[in-house]
């Protein structure tokens, strides 16, 4: 794997000489890119000795042709890009767009955000800063894997968070991440639409948060994603070469496009609310008011989840049961008759919520409750157990 470095200003840079040589140790290619920041901490003749191409912005001749594209060919040289440390101002720089030194061009030229990891390392004042935590968050938004830093004493005397991990943690770290590298994971997102005429329809209140969540930490985890989304209320602005979205607004479209791509699939989450029915015959015009009453026949809908698992029995299948009373019981009588794999069990109060509380029942009988947590840590979780019970 070719992995790309990028070092900015933090007194926590020489730990990251360590990390690039156990990468190079594990038959990994690596470049770097020290920033003028960095420089005063590191110097590129300690990571050129381990066998790791080092750039700077000093070392450039912007005259010539390749030095100038070089923002451009490193982004697309990375299969995963590290920036480790991060220093306030590199956070800063990336989520704002800001792009005048060679880290911050090569970063913005780079089309796949899902491979690029920044780890914090700073004073725990400056980190806890409402502005370094907006930049966080806005990171965090688009795709970005932010590594968490530790608590504990800093080179400043200060005690807190802000420390960068030692290199064998964030070693371990990289290695937890790709977990789900060669997977390739079929997963819907997003409500269901069944049209009644032109201008009105039948659907749910799913936001496709949780689904997102799910397709954010499957591409940090190295999967090839496919996403069967039909109608969502939030932003969907993530950008990967793994990952493959395809616009499924009714359940009937949701089937066909599922029974096209299970096959070629490892994993199939099934994290849309599907609607159960459909009008048996859509109006073609407006339905005008004239009635005091109208009476519309509801016929049902294929059940995508149902017929991926009986269509391709091999797959590993992972269901949702979004219910209003007996939460449990109904969900293992879904996984029962569905012969899931897995399924989460979670209340429909927290549909378009950003916290939740669930619980991730198995084939196997292990349970796991989790309470009141947001829903990206909920998306780690139920990963983490999808690859416990699959190999």
């Amino acid at each position: 794997m070719n992995i790309l470095f990028g070092i900015s200003g933090s007194v926590s840079a020489f730990k990251t000489i360590s990390l690039i040589r156990l990468f190079i140790k594990d038959g990994h290619s690596c470049n770097a890119i020290i920033t003028n920041g960095g420089l005063s901490f590191i110097k590129p003749e300690l990571l050129v000795a381990l066998g790791c191409k080092t750039y700077t912005d000093h070392n450039l001749d912007m005259s010539d042709y390749t030095h100038a594209m070089s923002h451009i060919s490193l982004s697309r040289w990375a299969d995963k890009i590290l920036v480790i440390p991060a220093s306030a101002n590199i956070i800063a720089k990336i989520s704002n767009g800001l792009a005048d030194d060679l880290l911050s061009q090569t970063l913005l030229a780079c089309e796949d955000l899902s491979k690029i990891s920044i780890a914090p390392a700073m004073n725990v004042n400056m980190l806890n800063n409402p502005f370094t935590q907006y930049n966080l968050k806005k990171l965090r938004n688009v795709g970005y894997k932010i590594i968490e830093s530790e608590s504990g004493l800093q080179a400043c005397g200060d005690i807190g968070s802000g420390r960068l991990s030692e290199p064998e943690d964030l070693y371990k770290i990289f290695k937890l991440e790709q977990n789900f590298l060669c997977m390739k994971v079929l997963i819907t997102v997003g409500a269901t639409v069944e049209d009644i005429d032109g201008v009105r329809y039948l659907s749910n209140y799913s936001s496709g948060k949780m689904g997102l969540s799910l397709i954010k930490e499957l591409l940090i985890r190295g999967a090839a994603v496919t996403v069967l989304k039909a109608k969502v209320s939030i932003d969907f602005s993530i950008v990967s070469s793994k990952l493959n979205i395809i616009d499924t607004l009714s359940a009937i479209d949701m089937n066909k496009a599922m029974l096209e791509h299970a096959p070629n699939s490892d994993i199939f989450i099934a994290c849309a609310a599907v609607a159960d029915y459909r009008i048996k015959e859509k109006f073609e015009h407006k339905i005008k008011k004239t009635d005091e009453t109208i009476s519309l026949e509801f016929v049902k809908n294929p059940d995508v989840l149902k017929t991926c698992k009986e269509a391709y029995p091999n797959i590993f299948a992972v269901g949702f049961a979004a219910e209003s009373q007996n939460l449990k019981q109904y969900a293992l009588a879904k996984l029962k008759s569905k012969n899931l794999d897995m399924i989460i069990a979670n209340d429909i109060s927290v549909l378009s919520k950003d916290y939740t509380s669930v619980i991730i029942l198995s084939k196997s009988g292990n349970e796991l409750c989790l309470n009141n947590i947001s829903k990206q840590e909920v998306a780690k979780n139920i990963l983490d157990e999808i690859k416990n019970h699959k190999i």
